[in-house]
């Protein structure tokens, strides 16, 4: 169970795991030729599109794990939903859920009844608002923990495929994005079934991890509302509404 939230925690985040990576290089070299970009300046963009920290964001979709790379037997199937603007930020997956609005962030888990509420402070929203991305020292080839990329074309959008050796479990990673507006339209994340290995053979199973992105055109939830329908401060205490009453309450405030 722990390693199947692993699994679908880093594909929710898939496309953007280098971004989280604060000591994660990226090597350039790449097999491109004629008019294909270079992997630097399409991450750039990409990133640009999803996680600049004055950028809104609000997609959601489906996260599949297949037993192998030939995709027909599906393990675990799973919905999500990504929401972003300013302070204010939700993220949904399966049974948990993650609510910030600038002042608290609470996570909530409906399986287990649990509900962590804490304070945000000056230095967490700071990160939250304003992530740090030295893309100087990211598109170079001097770092022990190295990404390689390589930009093709595919059915009239673009793929970008990333090796990584921050995460020795996947064997590599490829993100579909139409070239026009950089939206993400789906994303695959190949793991190794042996992990651990210090070599792993070309054709060693795998399984694989499809990410398919849809993008509401609602004006998205209001988050506000939604920590009040959970829980309120009073005096310093948490007290969660009535719905939550039975939950385990964890605060730090």
């Amino acid at each position: 169970m722990k390693r199947k939230w692993i699994i679908f925690s880093i594909a929710l985040i898939g496309t953007t795991v280098i971004a989280l990576a604060g000591k994660l290089f990226i090597n350039n070299r790449q097999t491109n030729t004629g008019p294909l970009p270079e992997a630097k300046d399409e991450f750039k963009k990409l990133y640009s599109r999803f996680l600049d920290p004055s950028a809104t964001m609000y997609m959601k979709g489906i996260i599949t794990l297949y037993d192998d790379s030939t995709e027909k037997n599906i393990k675990e199937r799973t919905d999500f939903l990504l929401f972003k603007q300013g302070d204010n930020i939700y993220s949904s997956l399966s049974s948990l859920r993650t609510y910030c609005d600038g002042k608290y962030v609470a996570e909530l888990d409906t399986v287990n009844m649990m509900l962590d509420v804490f304070k945000v402070n000056d230095s967490l929203l700071k990160v939250i608002k304003n992530p740090v991305m030295p893309f100087d020292n990211l598109f170079t080839d001097t770092a022990k923990m190295q990404m390689r990329g390589t930009v093709s074309e595919d059915a009239g959008g673009r793929m970008i495929q990333l090796q990584t050796d921050f995460i020795p479990e996947v064997k590599c990673m490829k993100v579909f994005y139409n070239p026009s507006d950089y939206i993400l339209r789906s994303s695959k994340i190949y793991w190794w079934q042996t992990p651990g290995l210090m070599e792993q053979e070309k054709d060693a199973p795998v399984w694989v991890t499809k990410i398919e992105y849809s993008y509401p055109v609602d004006s998205g939830p209001d988050i506000p509302a939604m920590m009040r329908d959970i829980f309120t401060i009073k005096d310093g205490e948490c007290i969660p509404a009535e719905k939550y009453k039975n939950y385990r309450v964890r605060t730090n405030l």
